[in-house]
């Protein structure tokens, strides 16, 4: 996850998306990060920290409002900002190129790599780590599907 022409972005979670199905997904994604770590006590590397658009034309201005009503539809906590509220959560922007801003409270990333927490550890001892393959699948096995040859 960490080399290749995106791998800067790996991991990246967001519900910002033209498709409300899309959206749909993003956020339910999400959401079952956050149930598995609340069932497991396992950390899944979540940090859902935000995440931020901003429109610096009269056009990206209309379509950011779009996507915020369409997430609010959705049930997704988003909301149209200030570009000064934009900079208390990100000081590098510079407001003067742009016009407004939109934000997604549960937008991030999620590092998969985290180590286990010791709550992880303890559930472990009872995830099945090795199952019995089938017969028809163990090595030596000259099984065919039906209906193949």
């Amino acid at each position: 996850m960490t080399s290749g022409s995106t791998w800067h972005a790996a991991g990246g979670m967001h519900t910002f998306n033209g498709e409300a199905n899309i959206s749909r997904l993003q956020k339910y994604t999400i959401d079952l990060y956050r149930e598995i770590e609340a069932l497991s006590g396992q950390s899944c590397g979540l940090h859902p920290n935000g995440g931020l658009m901003l429109a610096a034309t009269p056009g990206e201005l209309d379509s950011l409002k779009l996507i915020c009503s369409r997430a609010r539809y959705l049930g997704m906590e988003t909301e149209m900002i200030s570009l000064e509220e934009a900079r208390n959560f990100n000081p590098l922007i510079d407001t003067s190129h742009f016009i407004g801003a939109l934000w997604r409270a549960d937008g991030g990333h999620c590092d998969p790599s985290a180590p286990p927490t010791p709550t992880s550890r303890r559930h472990a001892s009872s995830v099945p780590r090795w199952n019995a393959s089938p017969a028809c699948c163990r090595s030596g096995s000259a099984r065919t599907a039906p209906g193949t040859s």
